[in-house]
């Protein structure tokens, strides 16, 4: 993944402040972004029974991507369209409105054959479709449900069904489904604690469409989801929200901003999360309730910075007024809204802030810190007022990570490669998570029933203290990670979410 660093300054930022606060407010259900692979689709409309080629046919597709008028032959083409699956319908006035699917492949370019029957005389429409599931005016629904209806038609033509749904009565609504023959549609990601309102449009290829009522139901409130991460979606990072590891409960996506969102952050109160987003010329942070509505940029004077972006982990305030985060070489502290920007610490420029916590109790921080290699690193304690206190961890063969508090701030968890592999790519061959008492020294290893071959990284404490939850992956480059939990004494590895990396857990 690539991250682009640059300046920006406050004018720029509080620019796209104001362009962000304008937010997907027309659909029910979550936007997503599709990776940009492509494939080519050429067909044929013919009369259904002679084989006769159709001419001026319109051919349209599902998912929408263009439309396009076949030739004398009745051919069609599309050059350029990304890989997935798709209906081809065709229409033309005297015909009866036909669909095939089709599947179009990287690279590769898919053909399919779509016939057309003439229309009869007197034909008649179709019934308006009726609900069933969910009832008008339903509450307290989950967000993924199933939509029901039934319709009928006097001439036993084929029916074909549009729903589309809206967040109020009034206003263009969103296409969730075209041209499909089932009575039956899933609805995926709609958002907790919100009134969706929804309608169905039946076509029998003969007459004119015949519109349902609008119906309308609503979710229940966004319940807790206690686990916050990192997964691949489309194409790019999101942050999701899980409420356990039960498969059968599904992921909830918590970001749905342009470019990547990663690295989330719960706060103190257990009411907001904070992140990154790489679609500027510089990473931001941004806030969001912790339903993950209102996604807001926190306008800073400097840019959360380093030389690896994907490794930067900034931190909460103990009230959860204020953000602490690095640039390059210095700690910042800034208040939500961007007011109270001020420097915190400062190495010399040689070394430079990774990742950084601040304790709950104690009001201090500890940072991690790298130098002129990804190898070259050290874990610092600073007093509430950014002084520097004593040297937690030093610079240890091969690569280290951390730190996390825990809850009384009187020890961190962090990583170390006890192979020492070092390696200008960073590269780890057997990261532990360790648990370093403060006060004493005294350092355990937590990853006693980890597998050979694996490394262990990103430690953070359960709410309680009790466990850890941290990213299992094996050493081989491009690995998956899997976010795994085991006892604050490394006993009873479990995982929870696979594809997964940067747990928070409030």
């Amino acid at each position: 993944m690539n991250f682009y660093i640059h300046r920006i300054n406050r004018l720029q930022l509080l620019v796209c402040a104001a362009i962000l606060t304008i937010l997907l407010a027309s659909a029910c259900t979550e936007d997503t972004i599709k990776p940009d692979i492509f494939g080519a689709l050429s067909g044929q409309v013919l009369v259904e029974g002679t084989s006769t080629p159709i001419a001026d046919a319109i051919v349209s597709t599902n998912p929408p991507t263009s439309q396009v008028l076949t030739d004398a032959q009745g051919r069609f083409k599309f050059d350029e369209i990304e890989v997935g699956t798709y209906t081809i319908r065709a229409e033309k006035t005297g015909l009866v409105s036909a669909s095939e699917t089709v599947t179009i492949l990287e690279n590769k370019e898919s053909a399919v054959i779509v016939t057309m029957a003439e229309k009869t005389e007197d034909n008649a429409p179709p019934s308006a479709p009726d609900a069933i599931q969910p009832l008008n005016g339903a509450t307290g629904l989950d967000n993924t449900l199933q939509l029901k209806w039934t319709a009928s038609d006097p001439d036993d033509d084929e029916l074909t069904f549009d729903v589309y749904t809206f967040h109020s009565q009034q206003g263009a609504g969103d296409l969730v489904a075209e041209g499909i023959t089932d009575t039956i549609f899933q609805l995926t990601n709609v958002k907790y604690g919100s009134t969706c309102f929804w309608q169905v449009v039946a076509h029998d290829g003969e007459n004119d469409p015949v519109f349902s009522e609008v119906w309308s139901f609503s979710t229940k409130d966004f319940p807790p989801h206690p686990f916050v991460f990192t997964k691949v979606a489309n194409g790019k990072y999101d942050v999701f929200a899980a409420q356990n590891a039960n498969t059968s409960i599904p992921l909830y996506q918590l970001t749905e901003l342009a470019g990547s969102s990663y690295r989330p952050r719960i706060s103190p109160l257990g009411d907001k999360v904070a992140f990154l987003n790489n679609n500027f010329i510089n990473t931001q942070i941004f806030v969001m309730k912790r339903d993950g509505t209102d996604p807001t940029l926190v306008p800073t004077a400097l840019p959360i910075d380093g030389k690896d972006m994907f490794q930067l982990d900034f931190c909460w305030s103990p009230d959860g007024t204020k953000l602490l985060f690095m640039n390059r070489n210095r700690l910042y502290k800034v208040n939500l809204d961007g007011s109270g920007f001020e420097l915190f610490a400062e190495l010399p420029v040689t070394e430079e802030f990774v990742e950084v916590d601040w304790a709950p109790v104690t009001n201090k921080v500890a940072a991690r810190t790298v130098g002129s290699q990804p190898y070259i690193g050290r874990i610092l304690l600073f007093s509430p007022s950014g002084s520097l206190e004593q040297e937690l961890v030093s610079d240890l063969p091969g690569n280290i990570g951390g730190p996390s508090f825990s809850i009384d701030g009187s020890a961190i968890l962090f990583t170390h490669d006890i192979d020492g592999l070092e390696t200008p790519d960073g590269r780890q061959l057997n990261a532990h998570v360790f648990v370093k008492k403060i006060a004493t020294g005294a350092t355990t290893d937590l990853s006693i029933e980890k597998p050979s071959g694996y490394n262990d990284l990103d430690p953070k404490f359960s709410p309680n203290g009790a466990q850890v939850v941290f990213v299992e992956t094996s050493n081989a480059p491009n690995s998956q990670r899997n976010i795994t939990i085991m006892s604050d004494q490394g006993q009873g590895r479990l995982t929870l979410f696979q594809n997964a990396e940067m747990p928070d857990w409030k």
